[in-house]
Order: structure tokens, then C-alpha cells, then sequence
């Protein structure tokens, strides 16, 4: 490992306990998340997982002890969700000018990909330990997830969000909920690709861990239907690439027809072909999505394509993480050693764990003083992602 890579892993660590919590979970980010969430929460501790098995382990309790037990609309909760965030007295504090919708120890359940995320990880952390205590303690939080996934399915045969239950709060359920020039105007019930891929392969995962639940032929029914109609639904035949939305309203459905790099997170599951994720990998590394960098979050040729926006085209070093260990996982392994080189060229430069960075069209990095959004900095994902990516290559 070069020496200013020895630098920036010391100064890494030193943010992982910046932004760890009394309870054992890390921060989303300073200054605008010090607080508890699903999604950030859990993507963070996995990233780390390799070298700090408990965070996740204390990630997954503290969200099970906030696991929606009623419907409600104010705040999004269903029985068996995962929540979205949970802002405390710390947030405002550091924060102050916080979303005036979030409210300190309120839980707010603001995703559709926290729930299928935590069953994911809860899975990935009992496989690597052989943790029984853990398992019987979290099998009920993972039953409840599972039966929540399962009913909000039923109508589409997707696991969906509708547009109403965001009231323009956020732009989408997903993390890329920023982005209001690519989801802003959905309407109906959303079904994002990369909530379909987390969704398949916890259900996948939920009936090989435990054989014979109740609901095995349930899960076995919803997982072909995926696979059967996730490419009539989502498939871009002129892109060969999945698109990163459908949309339902009543029996009328429709697509965004953008290249996203959300799809991309398609490769760390088994619900695409092969050959599909082939076409995938070939069009992710096109001029128009990689840079020298990393992978944008959207095709400079999209007409929603602002590098300055926040998830416009902009590049996520978390996001960027999950592609690389898709890529690996699939066995493309010329490209994601292609990708990790454009990632350590990323660190090499930025050095600091930002929640985002980008680039222009001449792949020059942009300053982050002219990013419309200023980004959070320390951020728990992307310090997960740098630390996970240089460890690979130490």
C-alpha cells in the first residue's frame, strides 16, 4: 500500500469512531445525519464487516428495537418495516436547519429498501459467525420483514412504494432520494430496480436459511415471477440495460428510460441471467457512465444530467462499493479491477470520506465548494467504501 494510502486509512478509522454511537452503530454522516439509519445504517456496517462484525451485529438490534409495529401514515410505519431514519436531540444540534418534517426520536419509515436490506445483512452476519444467540433472538425481527415484503408485493408481484406515502418529502424510497428530476414526478405505486435485486435475493436467502417456514412457497412463487417478468417490466433493449424505475396506475404501467447506476447493484443477485448481466457490465463501463473516477449515478446523455446536482450524475463512493462487489461476485473480475482503480484514483485525490464527489465532462473533478448540495463529510458509507476498497489492496 502506497504510503498517502497509509495516511488516509489511519484518518478512515479515526472517522469510523467519530461516527459511532453509544449504542454500537455508526452515524449516517456529519453534520446532517448523526443519527440512526435503515438503509445508511446497514449498507455502512457491511461495508466494515470484514473488520468490525459487531457494528453490524449492534446495526441490526437497534433497528429490529425499531421495526414498525402499526400503520401509520404521519410517519410511513407498517408492521414488520425497517425503518428509514431516526433523528435524535444530536442531529438538530449539529444540524440545526434539519428537515423541518423530522423530528428528534421520531422513527420515520421513509424507504422501501431498509426492510429487504436488513434481512440481507441479518443473514450475511449469522452465515460468518455462527452466532445461534443472535439467530434466535433475530429470527422473529426477519419473520416480520419477510410477511411486511411479502403483502406490500401482492398487488404488482414487485416490492413497491406509492408515490403518496412520501408527500414530497423525498424524491423516491430509495437512496437516491435527492434525485427529483429522475423520480420526482412518479406517481402510483414505484417499483426501483435496485429494491428488486435486494428484494429477491432476501427472500432467496430467507427459505435456504430456513427451510420449510411457513411462507417457502409463497417466497418460491414471488421469486419466479421476478425472474420471469423483471425483463419484460424493466428491460431497455436499445440501452441493453434495465431501467431504474416502473411505475403502476391502475393496469397502465410505465418506465424511466434512463441508464442509472442503480441497476448495477443487480449484480450481487441472482435475479438476472448471465447474459443480461454481460450487456449489463459492458454498458456501465461506456464513456457516458465511467470516469477515471468511479461510475456516475446517472448517463451524462440523460436530459436529467447535472453533475453539480446531488444524485444527478454525481459520483456515490458507496454506491460505486456495491457495483464493484457486484462485479466480483458475478466473476467479472477484469472490470472490477478496472473499477477498483478508478476508486483508489478517487481516493488518491479527495481524500476524505465525502458523501459524494463528481466530475465534469472532461472527467476534471468538480470543487466541492460549486456541488449544489455541500457534502456530508465524514459519511459512514463512504468511509466504509474507502476503508473496504484499500484493504482489498493492502
Amino acid at each position: 500500500m502506497q504510503e498517502n494510502f497509509k495516511v488516509i486509512r489511519k484518518r478512515l478509522v479515526e472517522y469510523v469512531n467519530m461516527l459511532m454511537s453509544e449504542n454500537g452503530y455508526m452515524y449516517a454522516g456529519y453534520p446532517r445525519f448523526m443519527e440512526l439509519f435503515g438503509r445508511d445504517s446497514i449498507i455502512s456496517a457491511v461495508e466494515l464487516f470484514h473488520l468490525y462484525p459487531e457494528i453490524l451485529k449492534k446495526t441490526l438490534i437497534s433497528l429490529a428495537g425499531q421495526q414498525g409495529k402499526v400503520y401509520n401514515a404521519e410517519t410511513g410505519e407498517e408492521p414488520g418495516k425497517i425503518p428509514h431514519e431516526l433523528a435524535n436531540p444530536e442531529t438538530f444540534r449539529y444540524y440545526p436547519e434539519k428537515e423541518k418534517w423530522v423530528k428528534p426520536n421520531v422513527p420515520l419509515y421513509y424507504s422501501v429498501d431498509s426492510t429487504p436490506l436488513f434481512v440481507f445483512a441479518c443473514e450475511l452476519y449469522i452465515k460468518n459467525t455462527n452466532d445461534s444467540d443472535f439467530l434466535n433472538y433475530i429470527r422473529a425481527y426477519m419473520d416480520r420483514a419477510v410477511s411486511m415484503m411479502i403483502k406490500k408485493s401482492q398487488k404488482t408481484g414487485f416490492l413497491t412504494y406509492n408515490a403518496s406515502e412520501i408527500e414530497n418529502r423525498l424524491a423516491t424510497q430509495g437512496w437516491m432520494d435527492g434525485s427529483w428530476g429522475i423520480y420526482g414526478k412518479l406517481s402510483g405505486d414505484i417499483a426501483l430496480i435496485e429494491v428488486q435485486g435486494y428484494f429477491y435475493q432476501s427472500l432467496k436467502i430467507y427459505n435456504e436459511l430456513f427451510p420449510g417456514n411457513p411462507v417457502a412457497k409463497v417466497i418460491a412463487d414471488r421469486l419466479n415471477f421476478m425472474e420471469n417478468y423483471i425483463d419484460p417490466y424493466f428491460w431497455m433493449e436499445d440501452q441493453e440495460y434495465y431501467s431504474p424505475a416502473v411505475f403502476f396506475s391502475g393496469k397502465d404501467r410505465e418506465r424511466i428510460d434512463t441508464v442509472s447506476s442503480s441497476a448495477g447493484h443487480l449484480l450481487l443477485t441472482e435475479i438476472v441471467s448471465r447474459n443480461r448481466k454481460k450487456s449489463m457490465v459492458k454498458r456501465i463501463f461506456q464513456d457516458d457512465m465511467a470516469t477515471p473516477w468511479g461510475i456516475r449515478t446517472i448517463s451524462s446523455e440523460s436530459k436529467c444530467f447535472d453533475p453539480y446536482k446531488y444524485q444527478s450524475g454525481s459520483i456515490w463512493p458507496h454506491d460505486n462499493w456495491i457495483i464493484l462487489h457486484g462485479l466480483r461476485h458475478s466473476g467479472f473480475n477484469e472490470e472490477a479491477e478496472l473499477l477498483e482503480s478508478y476508486i483508489l484514483n478517487a481516493i488518491s485525490s479527495v481524500k476524505y470520506p465525502y458523501e459524494y464527489y463528481s466530475v465534469d465532462l472532461n472527467n476534471n473533478i468538480i470543487n466541492m465548494e460549486m456541488l449544489e448540495v455541500p457534502p456530508c463529510m465524514p459519511q459512514a458509507w463512504s468511509t466504509g467504501a474507502f476503508i473496504g476498497v484499500l484493504d482489498n489492496k493492502s
